[in-house]
């Protein structure tokens, strides 16, 4: 991440391509709420939405993360984003209070 980071502050595109796309085949249950940050911060659109798309489909064990505790504190927004953008399925019986 570090090297990403270096790529995009000192305007090595081509490096900073290669590295989301190395960044991208490791997403994992535990880094991805750092990744999403680390995009969002660093405008890696590819990336954001690939770790987005990732963090909806497992959003339960992603939640559960301190790096998803993190991404609420350190970025409010993107935790809301994230949210909204979630699909509960209700049943027509269910009541929620």
């Amino acid at each position: 991440m570090s090297l990403f980071k270096a790529a995009d502050i000192y305007g090595i595109w081509k490096l900073k391509s290669i590295c989301e796309q190395t960044i991208i085949s490791n997403i994992s249950i535990q880094n991805a709420a750092m990744i999403i940050m680390e995009a969002d911060r660093h405008y890696a659109d590819s990336l954001r939405e690939v770790s987005l798309k990732f963090i909806l489909k497992n959003f339960d064990p992603i939640s559960k993360t301190e790096g998803f505790e993190k991404l609420i504190i350190d970025n409010g927004e993107l935790a809301v984003e994230i949210l909204r953008k979630r699909k509960i399925p209700f049943s027509n019986n269910e009541v929620y209070n």
